[in-house]
């Protein structure tokens, strides 16, 4: 005699059921527990695809204040015929349409304006750092003085030009110059140096000097014009220079 086995299949719904009491804790504290779908049986997620039938209808009255150039036309992708440019970048690339949006170019203050003219433009050095180069304090020795470094700053109207100087230790009494041009030695100016403290290490001294040039309207300073300096150094009644190997350094005004 043949035995029947019999399977019971319990309903969906009871079987969700059960999985909700079984995620559920025994005992309820006050506050706030969190309880993810997939633990009774539901999707994570839930994906809704967006037919073209569903665009959004957007009436052409709001249109109307856009200003719409020549080469834009009505699409046909877009309710209402939505102005759209066509343009095709080469031959094998896809058609890419730039949808219009009624921005309004922003206006800079007056005084942001003119900052941002004065950061992009500067003095660009056309010669090497000579602190970085291997022969430099070898330089300084043999000529008694040397450029050691060079830092360009921008402000308001003008530029600023600091200039770090090694030299020679060779008296109590020093003076240090920097003398620049900015019409090609037609005319020239000289800005005195100043010790820096605590720079003697026995045998050199460092100084430091800042000359401005102009920038404003007006101003001494055009675009392509070089600023052009050397250092003088007066010590134990003689004099010392250092003109770049006599190719003095050059500053070139980019804007």
């Amino acid at each position: 005699m043949a035995m029947t086995s019999l399977i019971h299949q319990q309903p969906k719904s009871s079987i969700l059921q059960e999985a909700r009491q079984l995620s559920l804790p025994p005992y309820r504290k006050k506050g706030k527990y969190v309880r993810f779908a997939d633990s009774i049986g539901l999707d994570l997620a839930a994906v809704r695809h967006i037919l073209q039938d569903d665009l959004p209808h957007i009436p052409q009255s709001a249109y109307t204040h856009l200003q719409v150039p020549n080469d834009f036309e009505p699409s046909k992708g877009y309710p209402n015929g939505m102005p759209v440019r066509r343009a095709v970048s080469t031959l094998t690339e896809p058609v890419v349409q730039y949808l219009i949006t009624p921005s309004k170019p922003k206006r800079l203050p007056p005084w942001m304006a003119l900052y941002q003219q004065q950061q992009q433009s500067s003095l660009i050095p056309e010669f090497i750092e000579p602190s970085v180069q291997v022969n430099f304090l070898e330089r300084v020795r043999k000529q008694k003085a040397g450029l050691e470094n060079c830092y360009i700053s921008t402000g308001a109207g003008s530029i600023s030009v600091t200039c770090v100087i090694r030299v020679m230790n060779l008296s109590f009494e020093k003076q240090v110059v920097i003398r620049y041009t900015v019409d090609d030695w037609k005319s020239h100016r000289d800005c005195l140096a100043s010790y820096i403290p605590n720079s003697n290490d026995g045998w050199s001294d460092r100084f430091t000097a800042t000359f401005h040039v102009s920038t404003a309207t007006g101003g001494s300073l055009h675009p392509g014009q070089r600023v052009q300096f050397a250092v003088k150094y007066n010590a134990a009644s003689d004099e010392f220079w250092d003109n770049n190997n006599s190719l003095n350094y050059s500053l070139v005004y980019r804007v």
